[in-house]
């Protein structure tokens, strides 16, 4: 950890906690001044109007004053905010809740839950730690009761509480312990505890009966209690000091601030937790809506017509949408239950599920009732709103209201809470949401309890204490403010989901705007996941605060970095766009949007920025993904690289922030793509002036396709137009690598230099000077390819060119022809495409930019892994050259002694060499290892040139391609050397990585492996000479793994030093080299990953928290089973045949070896988890266990397996989805993108997990509890098992399966057979049993095939089942045993029975009876057999299955067919119609069809529409033709089609309008129902629950001294315990290390002793032996002078003969020399395997005694326990019987009131019934008399509907009749007007004749003669004035004369009086002629009619 500096701020602006040292827990404090601050922010937060500065007790009961009359409101309001009711079932007095404020919100089921099918990653460490806390931690019981007190919902209890609770914090009460077995001298006995319970309890009984029974006199003293009380008025103002003598109820008045503090710490802690709520609520809003985009539409819909106005309301502006939410909102208080059903409808009846009926988004679109799925989100606060600073406060305060918290202030992330709103507009909280935060309560307690109980007391505390002395408030952890954890605690959870929020929001609307299915699914991947996350707690450190604020700075970086990135793509996308759509839009390119109102997809206030609303950004969300996928990538890359095996949490996340904190600064001072190249390369390459137009290049290529338009055929033309299309989508492609190769290579080669300037480098190793074909001359070659100083950097050799800026690596080759690449203007562009050479030019020049970049890397890569391993090599130098020498014997000292000896000038030369280059060993020079094959390239070219005729090298054509040639092979020969070094940077890797994972591993580090120094000189015995075993000495193993040459495998488990890896093979061809280097990484990569898998088995079984320690479990293996692994694999090695004459091995069978062991291996686990542990969990009803490790495994699998996913820097360019990225042919069609899409985010680089297999395989098992590990265990066990008895079965098995089977590819292992002996021998092969250490590579691939084969047939096993019982999954104990029984009567028993008469058993299974019955597998077949014929047959089923779904679909097509066929409906046309004529034969092929159809008014419309743009001619013949244009043709058909679809869709909609209301009605009635069952189930519980709660705050009050003191003890036996048992770790691990060493020593003693004296006594017989050797010769030469004085023929036979058994007999004696030598190291090797016999023995008797031992002391405790818990229960059953016989005196009071009350409600009933009888009499009768009426009133209704109708009738012809007279009465009265002058003239002059003639009369009676005589007299006078008066009235007369001729009237002679003046007549006449209308005047005698 030394390598980074790891710091974190003390001060963190988003946490306020109650504590300022955040590193410890925080304690009661009654001083003012150090809650000061905390306080002031919480009455500024909830708005307590108190301005005065807190100095006197006054001022402090001042300040509790204001909080104590606004706290009863703000407790209100959240209880209110925490009331849900149930969705669809409001209550009537509650008739808008959720409609009008966020604060009233409805609680609604998920049942989309179930369909989630991404599950979230997680961090296995996390996991494991969280999953042993919720087994083995117990919360803390006070923190645990303080808990259930926050959720109090009564607020005299609260404030009750918390005064009783600042008096218990001000003067805290003595505890004593209680007198028990084990604590006799106790204060005080149990029995008062239990009896203040039960005595408790029954007063709570008592005072409930007496609320219900006197609820008058609980009003009278609630009324009392408001009365005026003086003192504590005069308390409350500071004026009274209080009485001394008072209790501590009254003294707590007197800490008015800290009551104050208490008061809004608890309101405080509820707004926290509901504001966490409200977050979890809208991350499963989130994940409802992206589990509807991934699993498709359902067919439900359940809301309204309401949701037009919320979609209108969504695409709306910012600043309208807080005005029309709430009229929208008020709208849908009531939503309407009865309306048109939705063309998506509730057909719930005809899918299985919801999740079965799928539509795509554009069918889905297409549906007229398509509505809204997603949920709108707002805020409680609004910018615009909060602008005016003067209404500011009254703003806040009425938007409070509607708020979820009782907040004012909004620095506490009150306004970065969302609030969900369904589709139809209510605010919905989800029941998930609320299980999610039960699930967090309970994890944070957990949390908080394992802090509180890590907690030790402090040393001056338990100054001179006994350790077993216990003090109960110290070890209780009393002085710990709980409240104020929990405040710290839910404080931090919200810092951490806001800021979760803040990231989730980015990825949303990159959700939002991407269409991409692969895409969109890994983006809800990253979702979920992040919805998931958790804080990784640090449980060694001592708070949790920290580590909280520390993740909160990486989240808050993390979402910075996200953003930016994300908002520069959305400027480049827009560019781009702008770009594209400056002209006319053509074919291809993208349509523009002209920005008209901007939206945010998500939020009201976007997380990224604002879109305009038809703007979408495809390619958001695959940046999103690539760069956390890539963030990741590097922080797990750091973590590994300067992270130790014993990194914590914490420091794990300050890493991750500080990595974070580089990508910002990165991100910030990012600088154009090629800056640092040449003004040309910039100019011609990375210039994006025209070819990054879209419109320029389309323009260019049709230019050139206009060109090509000559007079081929179009199909030619066509093709070519193709080809230049693809060629210049092909050159857009190569361009873009070519930048990419050439950033990378920027980047590269500034860190090349970096590091060469550390290692003492300078610059110019990275250049290489340009050398062109035309000015090149002949070298010699510098290229040392078969020597050993080949890697060696001689400076003085190199070119010292270093340029200022780079260039291309083409430019490196050629400056004439093939690197002048241009892609700056138009004419560039047409030549590439125009010229075919030129694109072979570019792709040339990526070819050499390609490997270039992977030069630098490949340096780059090697000196990081050298630097390593030297860090590594200084921690474990010392340790291993001590083991070496004490491991090394004298004959090894002697030995190279006698080495040094012979060849020490040559090895202290080399050793001179090898230190004076010691700093060039780990660094490779660019320019030297491009120098020579571009030196090899020269030569070459310059050779065939010089063989070429000139007249071809004055072609220009010519010259390039042999030019293109010879860089295509330079590219090649540098590409082979690059492999090299790679490779051997790769082996480097693999054993650092090694090395670093075994330095937990010290024990087996030391024994088992070797560790190289730095150049290390190499003995003889580092040969395959080492290898001879001596049986007269001991020898070590070669320190080396392969030999010089490649061809000998040596030592396995040798870690060389990175020198020797370096320097290794150097001598060799590059080919050799290859070949040799090859097999070496496939063996160290193979061990690497055995070895990683090994240790992480040893550590499944260590569940606890032990910090930053990991351990290894015994149960799993431990060390002695990495121990045995290891040496498994070292017997397999020796077991392999070796080469000849020579005990070496095959290097090439090691390695096919390793890599069989590697991946059987891994499958062996995969079958473990996925099949036998899976199943193992069903078939026992653990369901948890089973969705934890399936949901675990799945991720882990995906790593081990080899699943790497694709690249990240190819978005939206992969492979087809119809192709396998394993595929040979696909490699081989599309090379670049295989290497894409197969080799992870960074294909050219390490995967990811490569050197962290631990952590998947520990992913598995993470969520697993103790007992859960055990079973998985075991089956790990059964498993290996399981193969140890396929193996036990040969190969014979594997023919039966597969006649077909190629046995040589199954190699055995066995030395070659000659081809006499190849039938024998085959057949014993076949028939014997396999062995993992004699034959291991056939046992291997024997496994694998078993494995495998298990595999397939666990997956189509479920699969059958999943079909068969039309299930999602089989995932339940319930479907596991209808699976089982089902699969062995259908599959497994006539499968078996089959097998078992193949096999010759009959009748083994006709004794199966019954369905739950095992079945035994077959005698005699084995098992891969069995499985083999189980999967054929699942096959077969699976076959059959498929046939049959595919006859039912052609069924039911046929069935539908012949329906229609036999329709008889008018409305259906026949069938027959479609026939042509004569084509039935006989009758039926001539008749005609006349079909009347109606036609619709579309047919006139579309006549009309066609025939209005019509021409119509004749022929020659005359007949008429009508023409019409082709264009308006296609318009009207379109019109016509688009009107008869929507006619369909509306005879669609009315048809199903019926169905879907009907069953919507149905639908609603049941669901009405389960939601009453529903609330019906929930009340009990919700009673039984509150009962419970009410309990414990009894308990809590009552019996706090009895938690405490629990607590107490707790803690104390968990220290102890701790403390003995690392004491006695530590005892054992001293006395085992002193006793191995002893031992040691003793036993090496004894062993030289014993070899000495088996020594000695050979020596003394070799001398005897000797001596009489020398006395027998010289008894020979006696002998001889004799012979040769006297020679006598028999004495020289006998000297013949004696000579000749004296050589006999020194043979023999020879020979029982060295018997009795091997007979010697025979006797001690016994006696050394007796020593450790016996050593075992007692180490076994050792184990059992102290077995023994401790199972007597667990007795003794235990049965102390027992004594002390049956003495408790004696106690509690003693109280018990008191209070039963109290019980049973009230229960018989109780029978006695309830028979008496029974009497009475009896009676009571009688007389009820008896009324109720009358008042049904009366009511029959009122009945009978409603019927008569309503027969009445139904009479007269009819009656009075009949006369209605003629009066109706009447009022019509009255009002025509009315008409009429009123327009004659018009008339009348004009002709009245007229006749009026008329007649009055008329009437004057009648007037004066009437008067003449009256006059005249009377004269003519007075004086009648007198007057006869007087007119004959004047005749003249007379006649005048007649004259006159005719022609006075010649009008009226004419007029007169007129009536008369119209009337035919007679006129009548005028009467001899005229009784009345004219003015009356005229009157008379007039009134006359009104009245009645027949009136004549001039007929007066006229009488009007009746």
């Amino acid at each position: 950890m030394s390598a980074l500096a790891i710091t974190t701020p003390s001060i963190f602006p988003g946490f306020v906690t109650n504590n300022a040292d955040i590193h410890r827990l925080p304690l009661y404090n009654l001083n003012l001044d150090e809650f000061r601050q905390q306080l002031e922010s919480l009455v500024l937060e909830y708005g307590i109007a108190f301005k005065s500065n807190l100095v006197t007790q006054a001022d402090e009961m001042e300040l509790f004053g204001a909080v104590n009359r606004k706290f009863k409101n703000l407790f209100n309001h959240q209880q209110k905010c925490s009331t849900f009711y149930q969705y669809d079932n409001v209550p009537k007095e509650n008739g808008t809740w959720g409609v009008e404020e966020a604060c009233r919100c409805l609680l609604k089921p998920s049942p989309w839950v179930k369909y989630v099918k991404i599950r979230s990653r997680k961090d296995p460490n996390q996991l494991k730690n969280i999953t042993y806390l919720k087994q083995h931690g117990e919360i803390d019981e006070l923190l645990s009761s303080q808990n259930n007190f926050v959720v109090e919902k009564d607020y005299s209890i609260v404030t009750e509480a918390l005064k009783l609770h600042s008096s218990a914090i001000k003067e805290r009460p003595s505890v004593q312990p209680i007198a028990v077995a084990s604590n006799p001298n106790g204060a005080f006995k149990s029995t008062k505890v239990w009896e203040r319970i039960y005595k408790t309890s029954l007063k709570k009984r008592q005072e409930d009966e007496e609320e219900r029974a006197k609820t008058l006199s609980e009003e009278s003293i609630r009324s009392k209690s408001k009365e005026y009380d003086y003192s504590n008025t005069m308390q409350m103002f500071g004026l009274d000091d209080g009485d001394e003598s008072a209790g501590p109820q009254d003294q707590t008045v007197i800490q008015g601030a800290y009551l104050s503090y208490l008061h809004l710490r608890h309101l405080k802690i509820r707004d926290l937790r509901r504001q966490v709520l409200q977050l979890l609520n809208y991350f499963r809003s989130v994940e409802r809506t992206i589990t509807i985009f991934d699993c498709g539409f359902s067919m439900e819909s359940q809301t309204d017509d309401t949701n037009a106005v919320i979609k209108s309301k969504r695409s709306s502006s910012k600043q309208g949408r807080s005005k029309n939410r709430e009229t929208t909102s008020r709208n849908k208080a009531r939503p309407k239950k009865h309306q048109k059903s939705r063309t998506i409808g509730t057909h719930h009846h005809i899918f299985n599920t919801p999740a079965d009926f799928k539509v795509s988004q554009d069918k889905f679109m297409d549906y007229m009732g398509v509505e809204n799925h997603d949920d709108y989100y707002s805020f409680d606060y609004d910018e615009s709103a909060t602008q005016n600073a003067e209404d500011g406060n009254m703003w806040r305060e009425k938007s409070r209201k509607s708020s979820i918290t009782s907040s004012l202030s909004r620095d506490l992330g009150s306004d970065e809470i969302p609030h969900v709103q369904d589709q139809s507009g209510f605010y919905v909280v989800y029941d998930s949401a609320v299980r999610d935060f039960d699930d967090l309560e309970s994890e944070l307690l957990l949390v908080g309890s394992h802090y509180i109980r890590k907690r030790t007391p402090t040393d001056d505390s338990s100054h001179g204490v006994s350790n077993f002395h216990v003090d109960i408030p110290l070890d209780g952890k009393r002085d710990i403010d709980r409240f104020a954890v929990m405040h710290d605690l839910w404080m931090c959870e919200l810092n951490f989901t806001i800021n979760k929020r803040k990231i989730l929001d980015c990825f949303v609307e990159a959700y939002h705007n991407t269409f991409n299915s692969q895409e969109r699914r890994k983006l809800a991947q990253m979702i979920t996941d992040i919805i998931h996350q958790r804080p990784r707690h640090d449980f060694s450190g001592s708070y949790f605060v920290q580590l909280y604020q520390t993740e909160c700075v990486c989240l808050q970086q993390k979402c910075s970095l996200l953003t930016k990135i994300l908002v520069n793509h959305i400027d480049e996308q827009r560019q781009f766009l702008n770009r594209s759509c400056r002209s006319k839009t053509k074919s291809g390119m993208p349509f523009y949007t002209a920005p008209k109102q901007e939206i945010s997809p998500n939020l009201p206030i976007p997380s990224i920025k604002h879109v305009d609303i038809f703007e979408f950004h495809s390619y958001l969300g695959s940046v999103a993904t690539r760069t956390c996928a890539a963030m990741d990538y590097v922080i797990h890359d750091v973590i590994k690289m300067y992270g130790d095996d014993d990194i914590t949490s914490n420091q794990k996340c300050l890493m991750e922030k500080i990595v974070y904190q580089l990508a910002l600064e990165e991100w910030e001072n990012a600088h154009k793509v090629g800056t640092s190249y040449n003004l040309q390369v910039q100019k011609n390459v990375f210039s994006s002036t025209f070819i990054d137009d879209p419109l320029l290049m389309s323009d260019a290529v049709e230019s050139i396709c206009e060109t090509l338009k000559t007079g081929d055929s179009e199909k030619l033309i066509m093709s070519k137009e193709i080809n230049v299309w693809k060629k210049a989508s092909e050159l857009c492609l190569l361009r873009h690598r070519l930048i990419d190769a050439a950033y990378e290579t920027e980047a590269l080669t500034s860190l090349y230099k970096q590091i060469g300037q550390r290692m003492g480098y300078e610059e110019f190793h990275s250049s290489l000077r340009l050398l062109a074909f035309d000015y090149a001359k002949l070298k010699e070659s510098d290229d040392q390819s078969a020597s050993r100083e080949s890697f060696l950097i001689d400076e003085k050799k190199l070119d010292r060119y270093a340029p200022e800026h780079l260039s291309l690596s083409i430019g490196e080759m050629d400056e004439a022809h093939i690197s002048k690449i241009s892609f700056k203007n138009r004419d560039n562009i047409v030549q590439i495409l125009e010229d075919r050479t030129k694109l072979e030019d570019i792709k040339l020049a990526l070819s050499c930019q390609i490997i270039t970049k992977n030069c630098f890397y490949s340096a780059i890569k090697q000196a990081a892994h050298s630097v390593r391993m030297d860090e590594l090599n200084v921690i474990k130098s010392q340790k291993v050259e001590v083991v070496d020498e004490n491991s090394s014997t004298t004959e090894f000292n002697n030995a190279e002694s006698e080495a040094e000896s012979n060849g020490e000038s040559e090895r202290n030369s080399q050793k001179s060499v090898l230190k004076r280059t010691k700093k060039n060993i780990s660094f490779i020079s660019i320019q030297k290892e491009k120098t020579g094959p571009r030196d090899a390239m020269m030569n070459k070219f310059l050779k065939e040139k010089s063989k070429t005729s000139k007249l071809k090298m004055q072609n220009i054509d010519e010259l390039k391609a042999m030019k293109r040639k010879a860089i295509s092979e330079y590219c090649d020969d540098v590409n082979h050397r690059l492999g090299l070094h790679a490779m051997r940077g790769q082996i480097i890797a693999h054993y650092t990585s090694m090395l670093n994972l075994l330095q937990s591993f010290p024990q087996t580090l030391n024994s088992y492996f070797m560790i190289g120094r730095e150049f290390e000189q190499k003995f003889s015995q580092d040969s395959a000479e080492g290898l001879n075993v001596s049986p007269k000495k001991i020898t070590r193993r070669p320190r080396r793994v392969m030999s010089d040459d490649g061809q000998e495998f040596l030592n396995i488990w040798f870690i060389p030093h990175y020198t020797e890896i370096i320097s290794s093979h150097r001598h060799l061809t590059y080919k050799a080299q290859h070949t040799t280097l090859n097999t070496w990484l496939e063996i160290v990569s193979s061990l690497h990953e055995i070895v990683q898998f090994i240790c992480a088995r040893s550590r499944l079984g260590d569940s606890k928290i032990q910090g930053s320690k990991k351990a290894t479990a015994a149960d799993w293996g431990g060390i002695q089973g990495i121990n045995n692994e290891l040496k498994e694999i070292q017997s397999q090695i020796d077991s392999l045949p070796c080469l000849d004459a020579n005990p070496a091995k095959n290097p090439m069978d090691v390695a096919e070896l390793l890599v069989l062991r590697r991946k059987s291996t891994l499958m062996e686990f995969n079958v473990t988890v996925l099949d036998s542990v899976s199943e193992t969990f069903l078939a026992t009803g653990n369901t948890a266990g089973y969705r934890s490790l399936r949901k675990n495994a799945v991720y882990a699998f995906e790593c081990l397996n080899g699943d790497y996913g694709e690249s990240l820097t190819t978005i939206e360019l992969g492979l087809p989805e119809s192709l396998l990225k394993h595929d040979q042919k696909v490699k081989q069609m599309f090379p670049w993108l295989c290497f894409q899409s197969r080799y992870g985010p960074y294909p050219a680089s390490y995967k990811q997990y490569w050197q962290d297999i631990e952590s998947r395989v520990q992913l598995c098992f993470a969520g697993l509890t103790d007992t859960e590990r055990k079973c998985a265990n075991a089956e790990l066990l059964g498993v290996g098992l399981l193969l140890d008895e396929v193996l036990q079965q040969g190969i014979e098995p594997l023919l039966a399966i597969d006649d077909s089977l190629d046995l040589s590819k199954i190699n055995t292992g066995t030395p070659q057979q000659t081809a006499e002996k190849a039938d024998e021998t085959s057949n014993s092969i076949l028939m014997k049993p396999l062995s993992k250490v004699r034959d291991p590579i056939a046992s291997y691939k024997v496994i694998m095939r078993f494995l495998r084969l298990s595999r397939q047939l666990n997956i189509a096993k479920y699969d059958w089942a999943v079909h068969k019982l039309q299930i999602m999954d089989v995932n339940s104990l319930k479907l596991y045993r209808v699976f089982v029984r089902i699969f062995q009567n259908e599959i497994a028993l006539p499968a078996y029975s089959s097998m078992s008469r193949q096999a010759g058993v009959n009748g083994q299974y006709e004794n199966v009876t019954s369905d739950d019955q095992i079945l035994p597998l077959p005698r005699g077949v084995p098992d891969i057999v069995v499985r083999a014929n189980l999967l054929k047959r699942l096959l077969e089923m699976s076959e059959i299955r498929m046939i049959g779904e595919l006859r039912q679909r052609i069924s039911k097509d046929l069935t539908s067919f012949l329906g229609e066929l036999s329709r008889s409906d008018e409305a259906v046309l026949p069938f027959d119609l479609w026939q042509p004529r004569g084509s039935g034969g006989g009758e039926g092929g001539s008749r005609e069809e006349n079909l009347v159809v109606s036609t619709p008014q579309m047919y006139h419309e579309f006549v009309q529409r066609l025939m209005s743009d019509s021409k119509s001619t004749k022929d020659d013949k005359g007949n008429k033709i009508v023409s019409f244009n082709e264009d308006h043709l296609n318009i009207s058909l379109s019109k016509l089609a688009s009107s008869i679809i929507t006619r369909e869709k509306d005879n669609f909609e009315t048809y199903s309008s019926f169905y879907e209301n009907l069953l919507q009605h149905h639908h609603q009635l049941l669901y009405r129902k389960e939601l009453q069952v529903k609330l019906a189930q929930e009340n009990p519980i919700n009673f039984s629950s509150n009962s419970v709660q009410h309990r414990q705050f009894q308990l809590a009050d009552r019996s706090h001294e009895l938690i405490l003191e629990v607590t107490a003890l707790r803690a104390k036996v968990s220290q102890l315990q701790s403390e003995m048992s690392y004491l006695e770790e530590t005892i054992r691990q001293d006395e085992r290390l002193n006793c191995q060493d002893l031992v040691r020593e003793l036993f090496e003693a004894c062993f030289q002793m014993k070899m000495k004296l088996a020594d000695y006594h050979l020596s003394i017989h070799e001398d005897m032996r000797l001596m009489v050797g020398e006395t027998r010769g010289e008894a020979m030469e006696a002998l001889e002078k004799l012979r040769n004085e006297e020679p006598t023929s028999t004495a020289e036979e006998r000297l013949k003969t004696i000579t000749n058994k004296e050589i006999q007999l020194e043979k023999l004696q020879q020979e029982k020399y060295e018997i009795n030598m091997l007979f010697n190291k025979f006797k001690s090797l016994t006696h050394m395997r007796r020593t450790g016999a016996v050593s075992r023995y007692k180490t076994s008797i050792e184990k059992i005694r102290f077995n023994i031992a401790s199972t007597k002391r667990e007795y003794l405790a235990r049965e102390m326990i027992t004594r002390e818990e049956s003495a408790l229960l004696r106690e509690e059953l003693l109280s018990a019987r008191k209070a039963l016989e109290q019980s049973q005196h009230r229960l018989e009071d109780t029978y006695d009131k309830i028979a008496f009350d029974k009497k009475v409600s009896q009676e009571r009933n009688h007389i009820e019934q008896l009324e109720m009888q009358n008042r049904q009499q009366l009511h029959t009768a009122q009945h009978r008399k409603m019927q008569r009426l309503l027969t009445e009133l139904q009479q007269k209704d009819v009656r009075l509907r009949s006369m209605t109708s003629d009066v109706e009738k009447n009022t019509v012809v009255n009002s025509i009749t009315r008409t009429r007279m009123h327009r004659n009465l018009q008339d009348m009265e004009s002709k009245l007007v007229k006749e009026r002058t008329l007649k009055f003239d008329a009437l004057e002059r009648v007037d004066d004749l009437q008067s003449a003639i009256m006059f005249t009369e009377q004269v003519e009676q007075r004086f009648g003669s007198t007057c006869a005589e007087n007119e004959i007299r004047r005749p003249k006078s007379s006649a005048v004035k007649l004259s006159k008066t005719s022609t006075r009235i010649r009008p009226l007369t004419s007029q007169v004369t007129g009536l008369v001729r119209r009337s035919n009237y007679v006129p009548v002679p005028l009467p001899k009086k005229r009784p009345h003046t004219a003015g009356n007549i005229l009157r008379d006449r007039i009134a006359a002629s009104v009245l009645f209308p027949g009136y004549n005047p001039i007929n007066p005698e006229y009488t009007a009619p009746n």
